[in-house]
């Protein structure tokens, strides 16, 4: 079943960003998804967006429950908000949900910061990061 139609959100968010998207596509398709509770179709090949988690995905597609949504027309260029049914779309899915980590816990005891700190490794678990070790300056 079709979802409900929402391009007013992605008509919303697309404005405040630039004409072409460029650099910020994927910032773009991140708010979207998170916006709209859809995931990202992986796509490997072709034309493509990278994620900050370092996976690429189709610059206009959302997926809701396996069902795709052409969220942009002209994806590169004028990036025009639309949505487009287009059906059951097989594939890899990915799930950029809210990545914001929960709250760092308060200095003092660690036996006090075990519970939040267990708290955040499980929000962390469920997303997919990639994480990049800079040496100490």
């Amino acid at each position: 079943m079709a979802p409900v139609n929402q391009l007013g959100t992605v008509q919303r968010i697309r404005a405040g960003y630039p004409t072409p998207l460029g650099a910020r596509h994927a910032e773009f398709l991140i708010e979207v998804a998170r916006a709209t509770r859809a995931k990202l179709l992986r796509k490997d090949a072709g034309s493509n967006v990278q994620l900050p988690s370092g996976d690429h995905v189709s610059q206009d597609v959302l997926i809701f429950d396996g069902f795709g949504i052409d969220a942009l027309s002209d994806a590169e260029g004028a990036a025009i908000p639309t949505w487009q049914e287009k059906g059951p779309i097989p594939g890899d899915y990915i799930d950029v949900g809210d990545a914001t980590p929960a709250p760092a816990p308060p200095p003092g005891d660690p036996g006090d910061r075990l519970g939040a700190l267990e708290a955040r490794v499980a929000a962390l678990e469920t997303r997919r990061l990639r994480l990049v070790v800079e040496p100490d300056a």
